[in-house]
């Protein structure tokens, strides 16, 4: 999975960010997904970001010192 995975330090370029979300609309085959798929692609997506940032993982999540 690791290998497949990418790094949380991708999300600090806008551009990486970008080419996720556009990954979200293809099948592992390359085909258009149905829109039903996107969405919950994106859901899981989203929830994935939302903990990352709940456990201070997110590279976006600056410390209060």
């Amino acid at each position: 999975m690791a290998k497949a995975s990418l790094s949380l330090a991708t999300l600090k370029n806008p551009a990486d960010i970008r080419r996720i979300l556009d990954s979200l609309k293809l099948t592992l085959s390359g085909a258009t997904a149905a829109a039903e798929t996107v969405r919950r692609k994106r859901v899981v997506l989203f929830n994935a970001l939302a903990y990352a940032v709940e456990l201070g993982s997110s590279p976006r999540t600056r410390s209060r010192s």
